[in-house]
């Protein structure tokens, strides 16, 4: 009797692979909260998922703050999808780079 494989799809370009063939899931606290867990046929499409994560604003930054990082997630995507733009690995350094500059005020 031949083994059937599961295809699954990528959660970023949703091209279907073997599911044996998929990389570890992403365990960041925002796709924790999601009911299914994302796999990814690439390194590059889970290093585009977890760059456009790192570049998501703070519900606390002003309006137009998010307005033009949404502009920049929105032309990443795009760009990333099509095969194109900067590597999402150098993206998601200097995404991370640049959140830990940042400080949180003490509320107490």
């Amino acid at each position: 009797m031949a083994e059937t494989r599961k295809q699954v799809r990528c959660s970023f370009c949703q091209s279907e692979f073997d599911e044996g063939l998929e990389l570890a899931p992403l365990r960041t606290a925002a796709h924790r909260r999601r009911a299914s867990p994302s796999s990814f046929c690439s390194t590059y499409c889970r290093d585009c998922v977890l760059a456009l994560a790192a570049l998501e604003p703070s519900s606390l930054a002003s309006v137009e703050f998010i307005s033009k990082r949404a502009l920049l997630i929105d032309g990443l995507l795009d760009l990333w999808r099509h095969g194109r733009g900067p590597d999402p690995a150098l993206v998601l350094q200097a995404a991370e780079t640049a959140s830990r500059g940042l400080v949180i005020a003490d509320a107490g």
